[in-house]
């Protein structure tokens, strides 16, 4: 079972992502450039969240 912490961390990355994602095909129109952004700010956001929310 997943601990509600780290659900809470990886939805919101999850919507950070996806958004980053979604603002980069809107202005580029690059599929690969919106991949490669939305990841990177999903990671970002992870671990910047992870370390945000310490127990």
């Amino acid at each position: 079972m997943v601990d509600l912490r780290f659900a809470v961390i990886f939805v919101v990355s999850l919507l950070i992502g996806v958004g980053v994602g979604a603002l980069t095909v809107a202005d580029a129109r690059s599929l690969a450039a919106a991949v490669i952004a939305g990841g990177a700010a999903f990671a970002g956001a992870f671990l910047f969240l992870d370390k945000i929310i310490r127990n």
